[in-house]
């Protein structure tokens, strides 16, 4: 009977070491909603603070022809459960939250109010609520300007986005990566119409969700690497980095797309991320299967000993 439960306890330890483990990180995960690729741990019970709320557009201090649309990066460790926002020279809207489209705080909620059209001065209050209750709000300035009869009208700004040459989408939440050398790439659609010297593109790191932005940077533009094209390369530490990826034309709205990378990851981890071989997780399972090995071998033998 010792013998029997010896092998029994040293098979299951077998087991618990080889059988494939989920390893937490694709190589490239995509996820309906943003939340479901946020790791961070679940708020506590006693949660006080508010929303952090950043704007998508308007943007503060820009000039804009007109707008016609409000969105704002909304997140909280509780979740958010309620976003409005009153514009300055219309009625007060309800935001709703798009699927898999993330900002530099969280998900971009966002709404279709009245056009502007008026020169001047304009601003938009934001105001979130929190799954308990907590609540914060968020103003950005901006101003309408009508362009001269010399300059023609831009049209609505389109492009891609790549990391690494790995192309970034709304549903694209997760990055792995063996370098440490960050290849950041917006290339403008052949379709649009939009001048290249009127284009910005940029790369924000966001504090919130990256434990230290200086071992990569807080921000940085992308020059502008021939017609159409803005690239840059950053050297940073082994670490996870959470980036928000902006190209911006005032007039003609933006392409932004919030991603995780997280660079010098182990080959292994990589490989199975791409459906290679799937490895044992390491630490408490694997103490654990080892000892239940031992001792169901010390088992069997001191079983079949007597």
């Amino acid at each position: 009977m010792d013998r029997k439960i010896g092998l029994i306890i040293a098979l299951a330890g077998l087991a618990l070491l080889i059988l494939p483990v989920k390893i937490p990180g694709l190589a490239i995960i995509t996820c309906e909603d943003w939340e479901q690729c946020d790791e961070s741990v679940p708020a506590p019970a006693d949660d006080k603070s508010g929303p952090s709320i950043v704007f998508v557009y308007p943007q503060a201090g820009w000039t804009y022809e007109s707008v016609s649309q409000i969105g704002v990066s909304v997140g909280d460790a509780s979740g958010v459960a309620k976003v409005s926002a009153k514009p300055s020279w219309a009625n007060a809207v309800e935001l709703s939250v798009g699927a898999g489209t993330a900002g530099a705080a969280g998900p971009v909620w966002s709404a279709s109010v009245a056009p502007l059209n008026v020169e001047g001065a304009h601003s938009v209050t934001v105001t979130a609520v929190d799954n308990v209750g907590n609540t914060a709000q968020a103003t950005t300035s901006f101003t309408i300007k009508k362009p001269t009869a010399a300059v023609a009208p831009q049209s609505v700004l389109k492009g891609r986005w790549f990391v690494n040459d790995i192309e970034v989408t709304p549903k694209l939440a997760k990055i792995l990566t063996t370098s440490i050398s960050l290849k950041f790439t917006f290339i403008k659609a052949p379709d649009s119409q939009t001048a290249d010297a009127n284009i910005r593109a940029s790369v924000l790191c966001n504090a919130k969700d990256t434990p230290d932005c200086s071992k990569a940077f807080e921000s940085t533009p992308l020059p502008s690497v021939g017609p159409g094209k803005w690239e840059i390369t950053k050297v940073v530490s082994n670490g996870r980095y959470s980036f928000t990826l902006n190209a911006d034309s005032a007039g003609s709205g933006s392409v932004t797309y919030g991603v995780i990378v997280e660079t010098g990851v182990p080959d292994a981890r990589v490989n199975q991320a791409q459906g290679g071989l799937q490895l044992p997780e390491l630490g408490i399972r694997s103490v654990l299967a080892v000892g239940m090995i031992a001792g169901g071998l010390f088992i069997y033998r001191r079983g079949g000993s007597r």
